[in-house]
């Protein structure tokens, strides 16, 4: 069986003592190529399906998520094993986990038939009873364990905060059960659903209309059956007083002087790339640094952590200043902090932090434009980033939000989007709603962040 391959690259090798230096490390993680993942003959999956019957879910969406249901029930093997949770104030296991023999798959069919929505959203109740059940089987037996979660609202029963429940769900995976989230329509919370998906180790879908469960549902299911690598985490080492952030967004723990970013599950041969900034602020005084990094991985259903050989890169800082980022190395960063952007802004739109706004475009979109300025075939991101500001001190339709937010999500992630029907380019999405965008130009954005907080909204 192939190995999973990790590439770590540093973008320059020199920064000017006495000012704040960012560096930018690429990396590059390609998982195994497996013969046994294109065959549900490679392993037992065992899959939990959750399901909102919330008040929220009535009529077309609960049926639509039954629809997806049901095929689910019918698409996996006699030997797979599954159950099926339900949760609304109360979780009900509707069907504990039994194979998928034919009297067992009818049971479960119309058990589904029978399911009806109820009042409000204990999301986390039936995860947590989900996961649970999984881990009767313990890790090691060659068992895929996947969670698959639908639902449409907000949790508003029981745990509620996204970190916990980020923090719950990454001590699953660790465990060996990883979860995946299927958000209906446009009230489910991104930031706990979000949490949920990446921490534990899965994707998150959307589905805006009901017929796209069905499609990010099935297509969740193929691609749990190809992974080849599961649990997928890069460790990095670096000083202590540097300040580290993941362009690419994916879930980070901190420990003095060293940090783990969790890539999630890959299928065979599938790639992951990240970007992380390195920034040095101008009171820092080492002449050299050393960086380095190594990937821990798991293959399916086995406990046994395996690890990359760890690489290193090294950054010399003196009083040259030193080389121009080349343009291909300057395109990569702006798409990686455009993707970091974009996810940003929609949260703060959401919640109408009109001073966060204010405060991300001081620090990280004058960085972009900066990026940016030196090459012409950049300006066209900076004058979407600009747009994007300008649209969002207002506030924009959640529909608009959700897609421009999950375009980058899953563009960082180089996952796919399965939803059949094709969307706008992301940038599109602020010009469909009304009132928006309000006119901004960059030395706009200079002036506007030089002004106080008590207005949100730029007046030229």
């Amino acid at each position: 069986m192939n190995e999973l391959k990790m590439k770590m690259r540093l973008e320059r090798e020199a920064a000017l003592t006495g000012s704040q230096n960012d560096a930018y490390l690429f990396l590059e993680v390609e998982a195994p190529k497996d013969e046994r993942a294109d065959s549900l003959e490679s392993k037992r999956l065992e899959l939990a399906l959750v399901l909102d019957v919330s008040g929220s879910m009535a009529g077309a969406p609960i049926e639509a998520a039954k629809d997806a249901a049901r095929r689910l029930v019918s698409g996996i093997g006699e030997k797979d094993r599954l159950a099926l949770v339900t949760f609304d104030s109360h979780v009900s296991t509707v069907c504990g986990l039994k194979e998928m023999t034919s009297k067992n798959r009818r049971d479960v069919i119309a058990a589904i038939d029978r399911l009806e929505s109820g009042s409000m959203t204990h999301l986390h109740g039936g995860w947590r009873e989900a996961a649970t059940g999984l881990l009767e089987g313990g890790p090691g037996d060659e068992t895929i364990r996947r969670i698959v979660l639908l639902s449409d609202g907000h949790a508003n029963v029981g745990i509620t905060d996204p970190t916990t429940l980020g923090h719950e769900a990454g001590q699953m995976a660790a465990k060996g059960v990883y979860t995946s989230c299927v958000g209906i329509g446009d009230g489910y919370s991104t930031v706990q659903l979000q949490a949920l998906a990446e921490n534990g180790g899965g994707r998150l879908h959307d589905a805006e209309r009901p017929h796209e469960i069905v499609e990010v549902v099935t297509a969740e299911l193929r691609e749990v059956v190809q992974t080849t690598a599961e649990n997928v985490r890069f460790e990095l080492g670096f000083p202590p007083r540097a300040h580290v952030t993941c362009l690419s967004g994916y879930p980070v723990r901190f420990v003095e002087g060293a940090a783990t970013f969790q890539l999630g599950s890959m299928m065979a041969a599938g790639k992951r790339e990240a970007v992380l900034r390195l920034r040095f602020s101008d009171r820092f005084r080492e002449s050299d640094v050393l960086i380095q990094g190594a990937v821990r991985w798991r293959r399916p259903g086995e406990d046994t952590d395996l690890i990359t050989d760890e690489e290193s890169v090294s950054l010399h800082f003196g009083p040259e200043t030193p080389m121009s980022r080349t343009e291909e190395d300057s395109k990569r960063i702006v798409k990686s902090l455009m993707a970091f952007l974009v996810r940003s802004v929609t949260e703060l739109n959401r919640e109408h932090d009109w001073r966060g706004l204010r405060r991300l475009a001081k620090h990280e979109l004058l960085t972009a434009l900066e990026l940016c300025e030196p090459f012409e075939s950049l300006h066209q991101m900076a004058a979407q980033l600009v747009h994007l500001f300008s649209a969002a001190r207002r506030p924009i339709h959640e529909r608009s939000r959700k897609e421009m937010a999950m375009a980058h999500y899953k563009g960082a992630r180089m996952e796919k989007d399965y939803r059949h029907e094709k969307r706008a380019h992301w940038a599109q999405y602020l010009d469909m709603d009304a009132g928006n965008p309000l006119s901004m130009t960059i030395e706009d954005v200079k002036r506007w962040m030089s002004q106080g907080d008590g207005d949100p909204l730029f007046r030229g």
